[in-house]
């Protein structure tokens, strides 16, 4: 615990990596971000730790996932995995310092290599961290890749609202936002 802490303490660009693990530890994961100052990048079964607005949110990574959680990835120096074991590492940075999170260790390592690997339950392991962490106060990174979410965001909705044949994939997640509840879910296949 004590050494992944030293390594989070040091300034640098880091990307959180959250799985299923981070259901139920919606709170910690998101005040663990703040300190960092790192966006939240979502595996698929990841999806609705946070939600998909919130701020510190860059939505999901590999093949269905989005423009900036990919280039934060690109640019990360410090990768944190929390309860997932990500089989896509063709889309993990390859060259950055590595802290996994996982109640299982078997997972731990798995796919790609560790610097610091940390045994437990996402959230009481969240927790044990931001009490040992310090907030940090360079945002840039973080302030970059929200602003290019909210412009992938942005270019998502226009090219779903297009009247265009054929449809755009975009098209049917914008019309079924104007007559959903809020609170509606949608199950889909891949």
């Amino acid at each position: 615990m004590e050494k992944a802490a030293s390594l989070l303490s040091n300034p640098g660009k880091t990307v959180i990596l959250a799985g299923r693990g981070t259901h139920g530890a919606r709170e910690e994961l998101i005040t663990f971000a703040q300190k960092l100052k790192a966006p939240i990048v979502l595996t698929l079964p990841g999806k609705g730790a946070i939600p998909d607005d919130h701020p510190y949110c860059l939505g999901g990574l590999g093949l269905l996932g989005t423009k900036p959680a990919y280039y934060a990835m690109r640019e990360a120096e410090t990768l944190v995995m929390i309860g997932t074991s990500f089989p896509f590492i063709g889309f993990l940075p390859h060259h950055a310092r590595t802290i996994h999170i996982d109640s299982n260790p078997a997972q731990i390592g798995k796919r790609t290599p560790v610097d610091v690997g940390l045994a437990g339950d996402a959230l009481y392991t969240l927790q044990q961290l931001n009490k040992r962490l310090s907030e940090r106060q360079e945002d840039e990174f973080l302030c970059r890749h929200q602003q290019e979410m909210k412009d992938w965001l942005a270019e998502m909705k226009a090219q779903g609202e297009e009247d265009r044949t054929p449809l755009r994939p975009q098209t049917v997640p914008v019309a079924l936002q104007e007559v959903l509840a809020d609170d509606a879910v949608l199950p889909c296949d891949v």
